[in-house]
């Protein structure tokens, strides 16, 4: 029986694209998301990580890149830890949409959790569960291949968003769009095929 890995899944920090309201896109980091990583480099360099991945975006693996400088490891990109995707809307600002994600989650309102997972504003979007299981099958992956290691992954907000919607922590209306504080965090352990939650850090739920 394979020892249990540790992972800390962390979202990148503030990028060019949350300053510019954004949908999605490719930016890197501002000035003050390279401090915003390098504090949070500072808080977990006590943990000792053996390896560190990054969605191959680029405010991901900067960020990544970033935290891993304590433990002198290089970062590993994986196309499966991407953010959401977002279709038509991708790399649109969100004042333009805003009206239209508003109306939509108003519409979710009222049906179950699998039934929001399953709900994606237009066609051309990956839905919440769509994004879980790539990503999902990705943190797997990488446990197989690390057992019982502390793991470092830097990802993005909407699918860590979606991921614990999925795992009940909370629902889509107590667990906003932008719940997730840049570099805020939660850290999983695996277990068999799955993962049990342990932590969060920097995650605002609404009561």
């Amino acid at each position: 029986m394979k020892k249990q890995s540790t992972i800390f899944v962390v979202r990148h920090a503030e990028s060019q694209a949350n300053v510019s309201d954004i949908i999605g896109g490719d930016l890197p980091l501002t000035e003050n998301g390279i401090l915003q990583a390098k504090k949070r480099a500072q808080d977990l360099q006590h943990l000792r990580f053996t390896a560190a991945f990054s969605s191959h975006l680029l405010r991901a693996h900067q960020t990544a890149t970033i935290l891993s400088t304590h433990h002198q490891l290089t970062v590993s990109k994986k196309h499966d830890l991407r953010e959401r995707e977002f279709g038509i809307y991708e790399g649109k600002l969100y004042s333009e949409a805003k009206d239209k994600f508003a109306a939509f989650y108003k519409s979710l309102e009222g049906k179950s959790r699998d039934e929001q997972l399953i709900s994606k504003m237009h066609a051309s979007m990956e839905s919440p569960l769509e994004a879980v299981r790539r990503w999902k099958t990705s943190l797997q992956k990488i446990t197989r291949n690390f057992p019982g290691q502390n793991l470092l992954v830097v990802s993005h907000g909407s699918v860590m968003r979606a991921f614990l919607i999925y795992l009940g922590v909370a629902g889509f209306s107590e667990l906003t769009t932008r719940a997730i504080t840049n570099t805020g965090y939660f850290v999983l352990e695996n277990q068999a095929n799955d993962f049990s939650l342990k932590d969060i850090v920097g995650i605002n739920f609404v009561k």
